[in-house]
């Protein structure tokens, strides 16, 4: 009755419930939005159904989101998986990452000798940022790696490679 371009026919008009109560399903469950209405109006490839679908999909994520956590939240949550909120803390809204980091990071490069691991080792960081060759960041490598390594003897003999 709102929306009657949606139904063409009388008879496209119990076809229009199912396809908006399964976007609102959908939307509820997972809180997918854009992207869900993008699925659902290629399923249907009419264009006369995205309008319903949406405010379908829009309705069923903002009660879902009023009364629970995400599908996808809750998996997050029971893989401890740490997640970021959408605002800091009061106490740290105005904190710059220049005050907190330390003004001369220890970093581990691709190749480095196993003298230098153990000095790495003996700070107190969870995790070292990795340069390439030119001094670029290229990832992180936390200490409980870089011990499983060196427990594991997965390095090699420098003075071979220079002797080739």
């Amino acid at each position: 009755m709102i929306f009657p371009d949606s139904a063409t026919a009388h008879n496209y008009n119990n076809q229009s419930y199912k396809i908006m109560g399964a976007s609102a399903m959908l939307g509820g469950y997972t809180r997918l939005t854009y992207s869900l209405c993008v699925i659902m109006l290629e399923t249907t490839q009419s264009i006369n159904f995205f309008i319903p679908i949406m405010l379908s999909v829009l309705v069923s994520v903002t009660v879902g989101n009023a009364i629970n956590r995400s599908l996808y939240q809750y998996a997050l949550r029971a893989k401890q998986i740490p997640l970021l909120r959408n605002f800091a803390p009061k106490k740290t809204q105005n904190v710059t990452a220049f005050e907190v980091m330390t003004p001369k990071p220890i970093t581990v490069e691709g190749i480095i000798t196993v003298e230098y691991l153990m000095t790495v080792l003996k700070k107190p960081f969870s995790m070292y940022p990795v340069l390439n060759r030119a001094g670029n960041l290229v990832g992180m490598i936390p200490k409980n790696f870089i011990i499983v390594l060196l427990e594991n003897h997965h390095f090699y003999d420098v003075s071979i490679l220079d002797e080739h």
